[in-house]
This record gives structure tokens, sequence and C-alpha cells, in this order.
């Protein structure tokens, strides 16, 4: 190699550098931190002569996703959902998760427009209702809260995906009706988000 040739390619090395650092801070700006939120559905698990079975409901969540070290980000999600009473004697009762913990984001080329992922979040389940009825079965208390899921994001643009997950959630409201047994079985919740990234 020349000195002439020699001399082009070290002027044009750190230009190059810089752009793929350009590139490489874009990609991670691009999956710093998400937000996300959207329909979301939680499935009732029915047993056999249980009568305290909660109902399945059809409502709401959002959260936020933090990329702390790729392929790790920690999430934070908060779930609303009102379930379904058909009874005349029933007020509708609402159940709320606020749920945090990792999420493992399969690693994928830049190119393509699905990127797996897992999570196991841990948190608290809430209980309201406002009938004095079915209130009196687990009234308005807490519990302790966690849940096991996992989903696919298909890039729509840069900053926008869509999401789809399902996970198994677990809880253990206690009734204060003897006549009632505890709430500690799965279920399954199902969402469609729409995410927006930073």
């Amino acid at each position: 190699m020349s000195f002439s040739r020699l001399g082009i390619f070290l002027l044009l090395l750190p230009s190059a550098f810089a752009v793929s650092q350009a590139q490489t801070g874009n990609t991670a700006s691009r999956n710093g931190l998400e937000v996300f939120g959207g329909y979301s559905y939680l499935l009732s698990n029915p047993r056999f002569g249980a009568t305290s079975d909660l109902p399945s409901g059809s409502g709401f969540n959002v959260g936020v996703d933090g990329r702390i070290h790729r392929p790790f980000s920690l999430v934070g999600e908060i779930s609303v959902f009102p379930l379904n009473c058909n009874c005349a004697y029933y007020s509708t009762p609402m159940e709320t998760t606020f749920l945090f913990g990792p999420r493992y984001s399969f690693p994928v080329p830049d190119s393509s427009k699905l990127r797996p992922f897992v999570g196991l979040l841990i948190g608290g389940s809430t209980y309201s209702n406002t009938s004095n009825r079915y209130g009196e079965a687990y009234r308005n208390n807490s519990s302790f809260a966690y849940e096991i899921n996992g989903g696919l994001d298909y890039r729509l643009t840069p900053k926008f995906a869509l999401r789809g997950a399902v996970g198994y959630v677990h809880s253990t409201l206690t009734p204060y009706d003897p006549q009632f047994t505890s709430s500690g079985y799965g279920r399954a919740q199902f969402d469609v988000d729409l995410v927006y990234r930073f």
C-alpha cells in the first residue's frame, strides 16, 4: 500500500468510526426506554365445586420497559380489570395488578421486524367491590401476585411496535366469607399493546 492510500485510509477511518458509533447510539437510544399500553383480558380458570372463582374480565394495561443491559430490561406494569358479573345482585368488581421484574428479549438481527421476549414479574393484586353481597366474599383486599409471560413485538416503524403477550397470573386473594375459597390459582392474561420506543 502506498503512502497516499495509507493516508486516505487513516483520514477516512475516524469518520467511519463516528458513523458506526452514531448508528450504535441510535439503536441504543431507540431500544433504551419503551412505554406501552393497550387492551388486556384476564381469563378465569374455573374449578369444579368452587363457588369463589373470580370471573373473567376485559381491561387495559400500561407500563414502562427500561433496558439495563441488552438483552435484559426491567419492566413495570399496571393492569386493571373490571370483572364480568352477570348477576343483578352484584356490582362490577375490579381487580388491579401492580407488577415489576426482569424481561429477556431474544437477540435478533437489526433488520428483523419481530422480537420475542419472556419475563417474570412480581408484585401485588388488589380487589375492590361496592356490592354488599358479592363484596362479602373478598371485600376490598390485596395479596401477593406474580406473572410469567412471553410474547412478540412487531416493529411498525423505528419508534412504534405492536406487542402481543400471554401470561400466567397467580394471586392469593383471601375471602372473608367461609363458603368461598381462596383465589390461589392460576389465570391467563392476554395483552395487545402499542409500544413507543424513545
